[in-house]
Parts: structure tokens; sequence; C-alpha cells
């Protein structure tokens, strides 16, 4: 079976930003893989596998020529026809692409070739690093190397480059030290100039971020009195416009706490979205994805090893979505990504019998596990059909599996 990768697809990903450093469970990364529906990736034995509802969530190898490190998410180009990032045991970045002729798999080692940069040549990852992208000017990838954010870049059209090297961190004066632990998001408001988000050594969540065609950094938790970010917390982010930013991670009260930015030079605000829902349970994953508008969702495991929904959608409302549709409980520390398309959107998780579980919004909540296969859904309401509260009871989604017989359960109304 070949490698599948559509320009369609590679749209979409960009707006799944994985907490790679929060998670103690293998990585994940949700997609959207075009007529396959939203499925992910994952590692298993340093292989990389990517599974779809329409592949009857099988797995298919990447075609990693490296052992993939399990400690560390994939990160996809949003531009290109092909392509998925990830660090390797060998601490290198590597960039798996479809052949010229769309079969079989290319792994081309981006630290190996990186050229033309500051420093002139390609810088491992620290161990354990996390790694993230965006498609800015082309598509740059971010890790975490001695304590310095560093970014790898495409310059031209080809996968097969230079990939210059800049280490941030090193390069821009003053900016602090990364946390060894930092996760890492990242975003471009205008589709050209990329901003990347970190943890530093003090806890505080700063930028970098370019500024009339030159690299800024800045405290952004300092500008705003935020509380500082719990020790290895995730960060997960969005664009909402090409003037409004947002960037969330979970603070020292175990709150999911955002950091509002007004672009480049705009001012900084912070907000406590948690409100009364339950904290997050330690090591917990964020994961986050924009809507039509300014509607947005955000996802972690609460301290019952729930996935919970925070939702705008011109106010803040909340859903237990594992409670909703008696979902299997996530493993503390689970890894935890999500995609959206056309009205679908796919959060992925690790349950606590060790499967990858799919809860999945396609006009009602519903829940699948991609091992056993078996389906099952009863909450409707909730942030992601738009808001609000709401019945306990919804259709279920066949689209994602048509080969189990689905019941709907007595006295409930279909939304």
């Amino acid at each position: 079976m070949k490698i599948r990768f559509t320009l369609t697809a590679m749209a979409i990903a960009a707006l799944a930003s994985q907490a790679a450093g929060a998670a103690t469970t293998a990585p994940l990364q949700a997609f959207n893989f075009g007529s396959q529906g939203v499925g992910f990736y994952t590692v298993g034995s340093g292989q990389a596998t990517w599974e779809t509802p329409y592949g009857n969530w099988l797995p298919t190898t990447l075609g990693n020529s490296v052992a993939a490190a399990a400690t560390t998410g994939f990160a996809i180009p949003s531009t290109v026809t092909a392509g998925v990032g990830y660090l390797g045991t060998d601490n290198h970045l590597h960039l798996v692409t479809s052949s010229a002729l769309g079969v079989g798999a290319v792994d081309t080692d981006l630290t190996a070739v990186s050229t033309g940069g500051t420093p002139a040549t390609g810088v491992p990852a620290t161990p354990g690093s996390a790694l993230t992208s965006v498609a800015a000017g082309g598509n740059k990838f971010y890790y975490i190397a001695n304590n310095h954010v560093i970014q790898v870049s495409q310059v031209t059209s080809s996968y097969y480059g230079n990939w210059p090297t800049v280490d941030l961190g090193g390069n821009i004066a003053g900016a602090r030290l990364a946390a060894a632990n930092s996760s890492l998001t990242a975003l471009t408001l205008d589709g050209t100039n990329p901003a990347v988000y970190y943890i530093d050594v003090i806890g505080h969540v700063d930028e970098f971020a370019i500024v009339n065609g030159a690299w800024r950094w800045r405290d952004i938790t300092a500008a705003t009195n935020a509380q500082p970010a719990l020790n290895g917390s995730p960060l997960t982010s969005v664009a909402l416009n090409s003037y409004t930013e947002r960037v969330y991670f979970i603070d020292a009260s175990s709150h999911v706490r955002e950091l509002g930015g007004s672009g480049s030079t705009g001012a900084w605000e912070t907000t406590d979205v948690s409100g009364g829902n339950p904290v997050a349970s330690p090591g917990s994953g964020l994961t986050s994805f924009k809507l039509s508008g300014d509607s947005f969702r955000i996802y972690y495991e609460d301290n019952n090893d729930h996935i919970r929904e925070i939702a705008w959608a011109g106010g803040w409302s909340s859903t237990d979505i594992s409670g909703n549709t008696r979902s299997v409980n996530a493993t503390p520390g689970s890894a935890l990504s999500s995609a959206t398309d056309n009205g679908v959107n796919g959060i992925f998780y690790f349950g606590t019998d060790g499967h990858v579980h799919d809860l999945q919004w396609s006009g009602g909540w519903t829940t699948t596990d991609t091992v056993t296969h078996v389906i099952g859904g009863t909450g409707g309401g909730g942030g992601g059909g738009g808001g609000g509260g709401g019945g306990r009871c919804s259709t279920i989604n066949l689209k994602q599996q048509t080969s189990n017989a689905i019941g709907v359960q007595p006295n409930c109304v279909p939304r």
C-alpha cells in the first residue's frame, strides 16, 4: 500500500498542535487525510505508522529509515504535496516524502544536508526534544538543542534543497534559554512570517517572532503577569485571523491558561479559561484548532483522566467528552492531538487499555477504539458542534465505521 499525501490533506495539518513536551506516552499527530478521513500518526518500536477510519484503522508504515524517537511528536508541513517530519533516535530531523512516482518513500536527513544558515551546518536535537512546524514563507521546523530553539527552513520549492538552520536562541540578544523539556508551538498570522513559542528555564512562555524583517524575542508571561507554566506543560496555539493569536499552556495551578496577542507588535493579555472545570491531570497534553469565524476549541486531560473540551463561540463553554460518550479513560500523561475538516473534528488519545481512541464530532459525539473498532456515543451537546450544553444522546456518525451495528439508547431523541 503506497504512502498517500495530498495538498488538501496537508492544508489542515498545521491546525493540530502536538504537546510533545508533556506526554509520557508515544506521540500522536492527528491529521486530515482527505478522502481517508481524520486519522493519526504514531510510533511503535521506532516505526512510524499512520491509520485512518476508511482504512479500517489498519497501521500503514510511513517508511522512516531511522527509528523515530518515541518521546517526540511529528511535524507535518502544510504547503507541500508530501512530507512528514520526525526526530530520529540519531537526534536528527528527518523528512519523509513520497517518491517522484508517488510510490514508496524517501527519507531525507535534514540535519545532515542543512547548509547556509547560522550555524552553517545542522544541529542535532536534544534527546526527547519537542518538534513542531509551520508553513510560513516555506515550511519551517522547530526543535530544542542545548536549550536553544532551532529553526530549519525550506528555501526552495524542492524538498531536497539545503534547508538552512537558524539558532534562534543563540542569535537573538537577550533571549532566555528554553527549558530542556519545553514544548513548542508555532503559527503564522500572514502566511509569511512565523512566530514560535516555548517555555523557558524560569517557566515563562516566550515568543520568537519576525517583526519588520528581523527576529525578536519577548517574554509574554511577564508582559501579561500570568502565572508561570507548570513544569513540563504542553503548549498549543491558534491563529484566529491576520492580527489575533492565542497560545495555551497549563499553569502552576494546573489550570489551562490563555495568552492572547494582537499581532507581532500588539499587546498581550491573559485569561484562566479553565473556570470551574476540573484541573488538568499531571502530564496532560493540550491540543487546539480553529473552526469558522472566531470559534475555536481546546482539549486537555482533566484530573479524572477524562478528555475535556473548552470551546469559544462568542463565549466560553466546556464539555466532558469522555463522560458524555462513556469513553475509556485516558492513561495519565497521554499524548493528545486533534484535527478538523468539513465539520468533522477528531481528538485522539491513549486509553488505559493502551489503545488509541478517537473522539469524533460530526453533529454529535462518538467514540471509537481504533484497535477493536468498537464504536459508542451518547453525548450530543457540547461545544464541538458550536457551543452550548445539551442532551446525552445523539445519532451515531456512520461515516467512520460501517461494519458495526450501532444502537440508539432508549428514550433518546436524536439531535
